[in-house]
């Protein structure tokens, strides 16, 4: 298993849900993440397939990546990501963003960094991610090739592959009026 694999989450890695880290804020300061990650990696620790066999989310997979870095830096996981010198977003990690992941079968995984890869009317590709919780939903989309992404709010959580952004990407792809670079929208 690769940090590659990891990140496009073709690991193999389980995905248990729920998992119960969310605790009280006057809870943290006896909260101990390492107990807890090894107790979950303890009771899932079968794979639930081979590595880069396929595409499965796993927020396990993120766990361990964030456990990776920790023990590489030094630091806390928020502590490295904010340190400058720490080298952990090089020149090839942002190309690897939008470079999507191939299987070992040989056919594409449909994820890049754990961004998914789509196309909307056409060949220009987007890479897209969203997520909820909380009472809220967002999902957001980047065009590489057209420099422009956008995003999109809800006060609901969720899960599902509702596409609302097609609409919304049809009028910043396709109208002239919206798809000049100069022109906002929303207040100024």
């Amino acid at each position: 298993m690769s940090v590659r694999q990891l990140l496009t989450h073709s690991s193999g890695i389980a995905n248990p849900i729920p998992l119960g880290w969310i605790h009280l804020q006057e809870e943290h300061e006896g909260f101990d993440r390492q107990a807890f990650f090894h107790e979950v990696f303890t009771k899932h620790h079968k794979l639930k397939s081979q590595p880069n066999a396929r595409f499965a989310y796993s927020n396990l997979g993120y766990a361990l990546l964030g456990q990776i870095i920790e023990n590489v830096s030094g630091m806390r996981y928020v502590q490295a990501l904010l340190a400058p010198q720490s080298g952990l977003v090089s020149d090839e990690s942002r190309r690897l963003l939008f470079t999507e992941n191939v299987l070992s079968s040989g056919k594409p995984s449909g994820m890049s960094m754990s961004w998914f890869k789509g196309e909307l009317d056409g060949p220009t590709p987007n890479y897209a991610h969203a997520g909820g919780g909380g009472g809220y939903y967002a999902a957001v989309r980047i065009y590489p090739e057209l420099q422009r992404g956008s995003v999109i709010l809800f006060n609901r959580s969720g899960m599902l592959d509702e596409r609302f952004l097609d609409w919304v990407d049809r009028c910043l792809i396709h109208d002239p009026a919206i798809a000049q670079p100069t022109r906002r929208l929303g207040v100024e």
